[in-house]
């Protein structure tokens, strides 16, 4: 269980894919998109092995990390940059690493980073949330209940933190009996979808054909990875869809000076009680303080600030 994240035209980074859910994912990007793929587990770093790939990484010409070709698909591990002893990091060093990893490592201009987060809320979680323009999270999760309840405090860490989650995925759902062919479900525990209160993207089996052939290839992607592709990419969709009312002040790519004429003006529009909407492209809370200068008061009835998507805020305020 964990969380994951995707980078593309616009930006995605942080998610936690196993073997059933995320190289396969980083292979079912948007057609003639190029997908990279970045691993963050720093104690126990597997998808080069799962991918078949090793290093020496190479560098460029200013010193910078090389990722690995995995047939087309660019790959970053710290277990590509170590040998297999185990890690044994402090949060500091681990910080420092994956930051390095962030910033220095020589992508050849992708469209899409899918980002490998391990479990819970700890150093890597917050590095890459303080590090990376976070535009969905995706989270992995079987239905055992202590390993829901576990991603219910990551799913919290980055509501916090104004990341959109794209939703969540079963994992090891359900097997087929090889005697009966029955379905039977491998866990007794909550359903993901229900307990997360996340839409759902797909249901993974517990398979032992994933289990046997975890390398995906561009001809061998899942029918599992392909539904959970086209999913998260629905949901992008959606959150980068904002319905902004007909009355909003629109700051977006509007100077400064500018900013502050146009929220002037809308306000003093508005009648008694009315709602005052404004959309942005940075927070818009200092427009706060600007309100009750022009309303010559200490408080507002109402006042809110919920970020649409990445790059886009929306600002509610009712005079007293």
């Amino acid at each position: 269980d964990g969380d994951s994240g995707t980078d593309g035209n616009r930006q995605v980074p942080p998610r936690e894919y196993d073997r059933a859910s995320g190289p396969p994912l980083a292979r079912t990007g948007r057609r003639g998109q190029r997908a990279r793929g970045i691993r963050l587990s720093v104690y126990g770093p597997n998808v080069p092995e799962l991918l078949s790939v090793s290093g020496p990484v190479h560098s460029d010409d200013d010193g910078n990390p090389i990722p690995v070709d995995a047939g087309g698909l660019e790959v970053m591990s710290v277990g590509l940059l170590s040998s297999s002893a185990p890690l044994a990091w402090r949060g500091a060093m681990a910080h420092d690493a994956l930051s390095e990893l962030f910033q220095e490592t020589a992508w050849a201009d992708p469209d899409t980073v899918v980002v490998d987060l391990p479990p819970g809320t700890g150093d890597v979680a917050l590095t890459t949330l303080q590090d990376v323009p976070v535009d969905g999270v995706v989270f992995v999760t079987t239905p055992f209940h202590a390993a829901v309840s576990d991603t219910h405090r990551s799913v919290q860490l980055f509501e916090e933190n104004d990341v959109p989650v794209l939703g969540v995925v079963s994992n090891m759902h359900e097997f087929v009996c090889e005697s009966c062919g029955d379905r039977h479900e491998l866990f007794d525990g909550a359903d993901p979808i229900d307990a997360l209160d996340v839409p759902g993207l797909a249901e993974i089996p517990f398979d032992s054909e994933l289990q046997a052939s975890p390398e995906p290839t561009p001809d061998g992607v899942s029918t599992h990875a392909r539904t959970l592709a086209s999913a998260v990419e629905r949901r992008l969709d959606e959150i980068w869809t904002v319905d902004v009312p007909d009355s909003a002040v629109d700051l977006r790519d509007v100077s400064p000076g500018e900013r502050h004429d146009r929220v002037r003006a809308g306000f003093d529009r508005l009648d008694p009680g009315e709602t005052f909407y404004v959309v942005s492209d940075r927070d818009p809370t200092p427009v706060r303080e600007f309100l009750l200068e022009l309303t010559d008061s200490e408080s507002l009835a109402s006042f809110e600030v919920k970020r649409q998507n990445p790059e886009t805020w929306l600002m509610r305020a009712t005079t007293a």
